[in-house]
């Protein structure tokens, strides 16, 4: 079983930052995730056959070292906190699963974080050890020169980003190809350690290694993955020097010290250009830089510093309103509206869903409260911890193990520095969390050896054992393939629905529903269509077609109280069943009351949410509330000063309420406050404002 786990092992090490689709909802996360579900799966149940056959029920040996074994329990801490998070969390399905689209650091993808630490502190020895360190180096080789390949614009009709001014390769976002490229330059320096202590005469892959990863990481123009990778390689330095010595270390630190020089000279950083930039300086300059990425934050506009600021001051208001466990791992796309700072409303990016604080720290103690943060500090803590340990002497027989760990220790400090940085400013994705999280299970197996308890079962297992674990690892599999095929029919009947091609929409929704009941995406969706159908029916001069509205309103009645029932938190279903209502309401005008009450529990979710503010002012104006109406809309233009559609629906709403002496100053405020207006605006205010 132990060739399974490590085998299962390097796989993921492969596939997972490699692995992105073009047809799911999400093309990165989702895909590495049911990779990281899948692998787990299997490992697991190879570990379980073990213990089973030989009743092995050790993790870790009992000679492990203090500082190792303060690893484990932090590992362990991060687990606990966020299970009893989970726990009391106001969506514990979310809290679970994670959010739909982010995925990464919900109690399941902890859950195998853990599995896969332990698996690797287990079954890894010195030999697997290094030849994961290979595998992980020769993995980002592949991202790197694809990332290379992008600057030159291999796929850039494929995305809507700019990825030849920014490169994202196979991580989807340049910070995050940062992150993942950080750790896994220090561990090319570690292998190139081990052969500088050898002697050996060519350096030449690892110059060439190095360098592909260093252009990697500044072609993501990433001021977080800079800052992180320069404090963590004088960290490195520092800590290389303390374990051999500046003398027998100087020449090793200038050649590579030389590179990250050099390299910036060929692509370019954020703040310098490249070569070949100052070459063509006399040609038309290139475009001004686009930020690439998944979120409104990274898309230009608001500058992001400024942005983060914001959220982070929401964050801090969640935080000290739910201060031990917070309100649920992965629920920020929920809760920050609660305590959204009006301030938001004043960016580029005030209308778009945040379901990230932008900060993983801020992020964790939102969602697992000052408890869950404190775990995962301790398990940062713990990789320091390792890193600093000093490696006495030792008898020439054990002279090359205490090398590896002088050698791995400072690569371990250097990793959780860069990881740490990089996140202080952002936050953690799969393929970057699974690095780390191998980085850490390696300082207790860089020098391992397997001792005769761990190698006395191999022998044991029977053809009846693996067809077993065939058998049950078919079985387990089937449930994240089904999770990936439940996610292509909704990315697919998605596509169709927002094209208006409904009838194509609800069988792959439904199917979508089908596969995966609990999920509220889905529903919400389906909801839609149906609700669609129905007005297209209630419409037609067909009566066999008409007889059919009731079926779909029906249906669309039962999707929207389902997703109600499922997440009573989140304001995209609200908008949604809002949606579905006013939809029904075209031909049965009684379903707009009901549309209301969605828009208005919605707003009680987010305040300071100026377009709920409009729309219920729209809605009241519809119902013939007109007192309320004026009081919605003038709360929308209070909470966003430059918003131009309150001001239009008011000076309407005025001029309905024979209230034109409101008008000119109402118009007034909207010339000072908008850059820009609609040609009905500009009418109205040629109009009242001679």
């Amino acid at each position: 079983m132990r060739k399974i786990i490590v085998w299962t092992l390097y796989l993921l090490s492969i596939f997972i930052p490699l692995t992105f689709t073009i047809y799911n909802s999400e093309l990165f996360e989702f895909p590495k995730f049911i990779l990281l579900l899948s692998g787990t799966l299997v490992i697991t149940i190879a570990w379980a056959i073990h213990i089973a056959v030989s009743h092995d029920w050790k993790v870790w040996r009992s000679d492990t070292p203090s500082t190792l074994r303060f690893m484990h329990w932090s590992i362990l801490a991060v687990l606990a906190t966020q299970t009893l998070a989970t726990i009391f969390s106001i969506n514990p399905y979310t809290s679970f699963w994670g959010y739909y689209s982010r995925f990464h650091q919900g109690l399941l993808t902890t859950i195998c974080y853990t599995i896969i630490y332990f698996a690797a502190v287990k079954w890894l020895d010195k030999k697997s050890t290094h030849k994961i360190i290979k595998i992980s180096i020769g993995t980002a080789f592949l991202v790197s020169m694809y990332a290379i390949t992008e600057r030159f614009g291999i796929d850039k009709s494929l995305w809507v980003q700019d990825v030849v001014n920014r490169p994202f390769s196979t991580l989807g976002q340049p910070n995050w190809l940062a992150a993942y490229v950080i750790p896994n330059l220090f561990l090319v320096l570690y292998l190139s350690m081990a052969n500088y202590k050898k002697n050996q005469s060519s350096h030449l892959p690892y110059t060439i290694s190095y360098s592909l990863l260093l252009a990697a990481l500044y072609l993501s123009k990433s001021r977080s993955g800079l800052l992180g990778f320069a404090l963590a390689y004088v960290a490195y330095i520092a800590l290389l020097i303390r374990n051999f010595s500046w003398e027998s270390m100087r020449a090793y630190i200038i050649h590579h010290t030389l590179l990250i020089v050099i390299v910036p000279i060929v692509t370019g950083t954020v703040a310098t250009p490249s070569l070949f930039t100052l070459i063509k300086k006399d040609l038309t300059p290139p475009p001004p830089a686009v930020v690439a990425g998944n979120t409104a934050l990274e898309e230009g506009g608001t500058e992001s510093g400024t942005i983060r600021k914001i959220v982070w001051t929401g964050a801090l208001k969640l935080i000290e309103e739910h201060p031990i466990l917070g309100t649920g791992p992965e629920t920020f796309a929920y809760t920050y509206y609660w305590v959204r700072p009006v301030a938001h409303n004043l960016t580029s990016e005030w209308d778009f869903l945040y379901n990230k604080a932008h900060n993983e720290y801020l992020n964790i103690a939102a969602g697992a409260g000052l408890v869950g943060l404190a775990a995962y500090l301790w398990w940062h803590l713990a990789c320091a911890a390792v890193a600093f340990t000093k490696i006495a002497k030792s008898k020439k027989v054990r002279q090359e193990d205490g090398d590896a760990r002088r050698t791995y220790y400072p690569i371990l400090l250097a990793a959780i520095i860069g990881f740490f940085v990089t996140n202080f400013f952002g936050f953690s994705v799969i393929p970057v969390y699974f690095v780390m999280t191998v980085l850490a299970a390696l300082g207790s197996t860089v020098a391992k050896e397997l001792d005769a308890n761990d190698l006395s079962t191999e022998g044991t297992y029977t053809f009846t054992h693996y067809a077993i674990l065939f058998t049950l690892s078919a079985v387990a599999l089937s449930w994240p393939i089904r999770l990936y095929l439940a996610d292509l029919d909704y990315a697919k009947g998605k596509a169709y629905l927002d094209a208006n091609i409904v009838g194509t929409a609800i069988p792959l929704l439904s199917r979508a529903v089908a596969d995966r009941p609990a999920e509220p995406l889905f529903h919400s969706a389906l909801g839609e269509a149906y609700a669609t159908v129905a007005l297209a029916a209630a419409e037609s001069k067909n009566d066999l077609v008409k007889a059919t509205t009731q079926k779909y309103e029906d249906l669309a009645l039962q999707e929207a109280l389902l997703t109600k029932e499922e997440n009573p938190w989140h304001l995209n279903y609200y908008k949604s069943r809002a949606k579905i209502y006013l939809t029904l309401a075209t031909y049965k005008p009684s379903y707009n009351n009901q549309a209301y009450d969605e828009l208005k529990k919605a707003r009680e979710l987010a305040p300071t949410d100026p377009k709920l503010a409009y729309n219920l002012g729209l809605l009241d104006t519809r119902l013939g509330n007109l007192t309320g109406a004026e009081g919605q809309l003038q709360d929308a233009i209070s909470l966003k000063p430059d918003y131009e559609e309150p001001y239009y629906a008011l000076t309407l709403l005025y001029e309905q309420t024979k209230q034109a002496d409101k008008i000119p100053a109402l118009l007034k405020d909207a010339k000072s406050h908008l850059a820009t207006y609609s040609g009905q605006l500009k009418e109205k205010i040629d109009k009242y404002l001679k």
